[in-house]
This record gives C-alpha cells, sequence and structure tokens, in this order.
C-alpha cells in the first residue's frame, strides 16, 4: 500500500516553493533576516509558509493548500546578471534554471503551483497562468493556462518591509493572483492594500467563493 499512497499523493495539487540564490549572495546581504547560510534562509521561508496553511484554512472555512517542503539552489548568474536580464524574464529564467537542476518539477506541470524566490531581489509578482512560459517563438510551452506562478515579494532587506507580518501579507497576495483573483480596492482584502495589515486581512466573499469553487482540489 505504501508505493499506491506515494502515487497518489504525487497526483495530488500541492505548492512547492524554492529558492534561487545568485552565485553571489551572502548572508550579509540580508542581515535583517538574521540567516547565516543558504539552507535557513529555506527554513525561515518553509515556516513561513506553515503559518500560510493555517491563515488559508481560517479564511476557507477549513479549507487549504499542500505543501511540498522549500528547495534550494545557486544560479550561476550573479546578483548583476539577473537584473541586467529585466525583472520579468530573470524570473522565467530562474524558474527554467531551477527546473533544469532538478530542485523542481516540469514548468508544464497542472497539479504544481510553483512559488519561486530570488534573493536577494527588488520586486515580486504573481502571474495568472503558465502561458507566461514562452519558446523562442514566443509560443506558450504549456499546454493550459492555470494555476499560475509567483515570485519573490517580501523576502527582502528593504527598510518597507522589515515586519514580518507584511512579508506574510505579501506571500498570500502574490498567491491570489496565481489563482485567478484581480487587484482589489476594497478592504480588507488581503488583495488589496490590506495585505499589509495581515493576519487582520482576509479573502472578500466574492474572492473566497472563486477560490473554493474554481479550485476544488487544491483548496481541501
Amino acid at each position: 500500500m505504501n508505493w499506491l499512497r506515494r502515487a497518489l499523493y504525487w497526483r495530488q495539487p500541492v505548492w512547492q516553493p524554492f529558492v534561487v540564490f545568485p552565485r553571489d549572495w551572502t548572508p550579509e546581504l540580508q542581515a535583517s533576516l538574521h540567516v547565516s547560510d543558504q539552507a535557513s534562509y529555506a527554513a525561515q521561508l518553509e515556516r513561513a509558509f506553515r503559518e500560510l496553511q493555517g491563515w488559508f484554512a481560517a479564511q476557507l472555512d477549513g479549507r487549504t493548500f499542500r505543501l511540498l517542503p522549500v528547495s534550494w539552489m545557486v544560479s550561476t548568474l550573479s546578483i548583476e546578471e539577473w537584473r541586467a536580464k529585466g525583472s520579468f524574464y530573470a524570473s522565467i529564467d530562474t524558474f527554467r534554471e531551477a527546473s533544469a537542476a532538478g530542485i523542481i518539477g516540469s514548468l508544464c506541470n497542472e497539479r504544481r503551483f510553483y512559488y519561486g524566490f530570488l534573493v536577494p531581489y527588488l520586486y515580486g509578482g504573481g502571474a495568472w497562468g503558465r502561458d507566461q512560459f514562452r519558446d523562442a517563438n514566443n509560443e506558450p510551452e504549456c499546454d493550459f493556462t492555470l494555476p499560475g506562478m509567483a515570485w519573490a515579494c517580501g523576502w527582502r532587506p528593504a527598510d518597507d518591509l522589515t515586519d514580518p507580518k507584511e512579508k506574510q501579507g505579501s506571500l498570500a497576495h502574490e498567491a491570489g493572483h496565481c489563482f485567478g483573483l484581480a487587484q482589489s480596492e476594497t478592504r480588507p482584502s488581503v488583495m488589496s492594500g490590506a495585505m499589509w495589515d495581515y493576519p487582520a486581512c482576509g479573502f472578500l466573499p466574492e474572492e473566497k467563493a472563486a477560490l473554493i469553487s474554481s479550485w476544488p482540489e487544491w483548496f481541501r
């Protein structure tokens, strides 16, 4: 029965957070995070996602996401090489690098929601759909649109994100975009500026209904 349980587990939708460090990253670059090495950074991030599981359960009547352990790797590129490539395309390239290195699976995997962290980096985002991954002819690499993907936001040494609660809010906000939720002007939606009020923010009734009805396998 063990092999059957494992096979069924890997067929279930699951979130997979991962971290890509530039080759010249050192803990001193992010002293405010109090990390000593890459592994301790990944451990902090994993604790944040475990806490986020509980927050989603509180918002969605006990429903929440499955979570794989945070994985990490060191990129072949430096911080400046990442920045020179441009923010959006640099994020796509690091997803490809992580997949090629084997720390995440295929990018075109409908059962995986990848949440990537580029460290250190000065922006973040959540994209609605895997059609963001395109080949040299600008054709989508994946033959489906959803779920989306998210990349680094909040886990950075910026003076406007020093409160751990703010960092948690940014994780939830970008994840919402990946499941089709739009930016909102209505507080206390986490999709609005209320994300900085985490954990007091939440989902509006219509946002909650959309997540539960559109993604029953992801939020159980």
